[in-house]
């Protein structure tokens, strides 16, 4: 959610801040994906922050139903405080399955605590998890000057 806030962070400082969503979008956009299951949290959700980079570049979003967001919100505050649990995987992985059969290409998981629960390889399309987008990126801007 901090990238609500990205272009004053930029203003403030000389060095580039990655903009996760930005570049979420292009990866998903360069797998030729065109519909994804957005899983985020209810902050991320509001602002629309991932939603809006992803439609820039003609990309339909399936977003979670109310009750789904609920169980997302539960299952990043277990994570956050050390007590998730096989449960909290389960409810994951039925939202992703529910998102699958609604045609998605792929799903992206958003909130950084949700891949730390996820069983990507239970579902059949291909999961984009921001925390190795931001590592794969932060890396390439430091090699390569790419930011």
């Amino acid at each position: 959610t901090v990238h609500y806030f990205l272009e004053d962070m930029q203003q403030a400082i000389s060095i580039p801040i990655i903009s996760l969503p930005d570049k979420t979008a292009e990866r998903v956009a360069r797998e030729g994906c065109k519909k994804v299951g957005l899983l985020s949290s209810q902050s991320t959700r509001e602002m629309g922050l991932y939603k809006k980079d992803l439609e820039k570049l003609d990309i339909e979003i399936v977003s979670a139903t109310d009750e789904e967001q609920k169980a997302l919100n539960t299952i990043i505050l277990h994570v956050m405080s050390g007590n998730h649990a096989r449960d909290d995987a389960h409810a994951l992985t039925e939202i992703m399955e529910r998102m699958v059969a609604e045609g998605v290409d792929a799903l992206v998981l958003v909130c950084t605590e949700l891949p730390l629960v996820s069983h990507r390889h239970s579902v059949p399309k291909p999961v984009f998890d921001t925390i190795v987008i931001a590592a794969e990126e932060a890396l390439t801007c430091s090699i390569e000057g790419k930011c």
